[in-house]
């Protein structure tokens, strides 16, 4: 309902709370639907227009983006967290990335003490506006707390902006739209990409969406074992920039 990034999970549910903070017993809830035994300051919500099937005179609560990040964070954990933070820059200013986080911060302030609220923070310090897609960072928070910093967006010459660089490994994260209309060209283009930063000196990894949802540690193993083999050749050609080059 936010538009924020969320990482597809097989067995989604939804969540909801009641206003009292008191869920219903277990064996009402209806399937596919999880309650949280917590309550929601009205500064918490945000009303919208209910769907058809809702019924007349209905009306739809939400948390409140900074109020569902926490939530995320303190439900579902830092790499969600930090992915939902990442989404949401895409749309704002830098002052208003700003004030989002301060926003994210005000609320977990105020729930200071609740278990996992302490997560808020380090999603906070973890999030990065240059993020195109919640794989590039979920693999990039999954790095961090490895104590490993990536570049993100990088220029590597004038034609070729890569997802995420560590030293000379690319660590590109391919989506599928790009084969849906004219798979054969896309490829050729890939493929030839790819070749042209072999060629200047650099290795590169590709990872898809599917495999990161189904084994996010087995692809760091994979980004792992290939900075390995990027560290054996370490000169490149051509030096990366944040830059697109003239």
């Amino acid at each position: 309902m936010h538009g924020m990034w969320v990482i597809p999970n097989k067995d989604e549910l939804v969540e909801l709370a009641q206003c009292n903070g008191n869920p219903p017993p277990k064996k009402q809830w209806p399937t596919g639907v999880v309650y949280r035994h917590i309550s929601v300051p009205e500064i918490d919500t945000v009303v919208r227009d209910p769907i058809d099937r809702a019924g007349a005179g209905a009306t739809l609560r939400l948390t409140t983006p900074p109020r569902t990040v926490v939530d995320i964070a303190r439900f579902h954990g830092l790499v969600d967290a930090t992915a939902a933070i990442d989404g949401q820059y895409r749309e704002m200013a830098p002052l208003q990335q700003q004030m989002w986080c301060d926003d994210i911060m005000a609320v977990a302030q105020r729930m200071r003490g609740k278990r996992g609220i302490g997560r808020v923070k380090e999603a906070v310090a973890l999030s990065s506006s240059l993020s195109e897609s919640p794989f590039e960072s979920v693999v990039r928070v999954l790095l961090a707390l490895r104590g490993i910093k990536v570049r993100e967006q990088m220029w590597i010459g004038r034609y070729y902006r890569v997802d995420l660089l560590w030293g000379t490994l690319v660590i590109e994260i391919d989506g599928y739209l790009k084969f849906k209309d004219k798979p054969f060209e896309a490829v050729i283009k890939q493929e030839k990409r790819e070749r042209w930063l072999r060629e200047q000196g650099y290795t590169v990894i590709r990872l898809f969406p599917a495999e990161i949802i189904r084994d996010p540690e087995d692809c760091i193993r994979r980004i792992l074992a290939s900075k390995a083999e990027a560290d054996a050749n370490p000169s490149v050609r051509i030096s990366a920039t944040s830059r697109r080059p003239r």
